[in-house]
């Protein structure tokens, strides 16, 4: 038994085709396994050949399933042999499925976002999870706009867009949809501006780390499948927190 007691469902794996994975959560199951138990045996099949993985600090890429094994085979070498205490287990749910690490009780602070094509693994990118974040940032997350930004903010925002259009483009008019007129569930703020229609998010950045905020990587890639639908353009707005904003 591993330090996590991980239970990796065998029986489900044998009805599938040998090398091919169903699902991302399969797959975030696979990278769970392996790290439980120090063996990437297991996933070794379901590599892509050309498999990239990107992640570390300072950030690095590797590109290839031996380079990526090898690394792995040393990540584990040395957990074998340290003191440090780590488990795997996944988070979220579909294609949103990711496996997260956590060493030493950092409070789930690896995760694995992974990328698949015809049963195979291409891309596992090696980010801070947002659980870390909450933790350093005692109880706010960086990462995520959606649900965070205030309606203050998302008024700033539209300030700071009418300047902007005014003083580079003159008279051009805005037409700004309202929240029951957006075309993209997945933005903040639409409008209209020249014939071209741009749907937003907003960043928060401050010299304050706990009121900054940034866009999540799945929050992106859903604005993008919005605009491509309905043709409009992604955006995403920075704000720098130098503005005081009213209670």
């Amino acid at each position: 038994m591993d330090i996590f007691n991980y239970v990796f469902d065998k029986n489900s794996a044998k009805e599938l085709d040998p090398g091919k994975l169903s699902s991302y959560r399969q797959a975030a199951e696979l990278i769970c396994y392996c790290w439980n138990n120090l063996d990437m045996s297991p996933l070794e099949p379901f590599l892509d050949e050309n498999v990239v993985w990107s992640g570390g600090v300072p950030h690095k890429t590797i590109k290839g399933k031996e380079p990526y094994l090898e690394l792995m085979r040393q990540v584990f070498n040395s957990l074998q042999y340290s003191k440090k205490s780590y488990k795997a287990d996944v988070d979220g749910d579909g294609d949103g499925s990711v496996a997260i690490i956590t060493v030493d009780g950092m409070s789930q602070d690896l995760m694995h976002r992974l990328k698949i094509e015809d049963g195979l693994i291409k891309e596992i990118e090696v980010t801070p999870s947002p659980y870390w974040w909450l933790k350093q940032f005692g109880g706010s997350s960086p990462f995520g706009v959606i649900h965070q930004t205030s309606l203050h903010e998302l008024a700033a925002a539209v300030a700071a867009i009418e300047q902007y259009v005014k003083t580079e483009l003159g008279d051009k008019k805005i037409t700004w949809a309202t929240p029951f007129e957006l075309k993209n569930s997945h933005c903040q703020l639409s409008f209209t501006c020249d014939g071209l229609s741009y749907d937003l998010l907003v960043e928060i950045h401050s010299f304050d780390d706990n009121k900054c905020r940034f866009v999540m990587y799945t929050e992106y890639k859903y604005l993008q499948a919005g605009c491509q639908e309905n043709n409009h353009i992604p955006c995403i707005l920075v704000l720098t927190k130098t503005w005081s904003l009213s209670a």
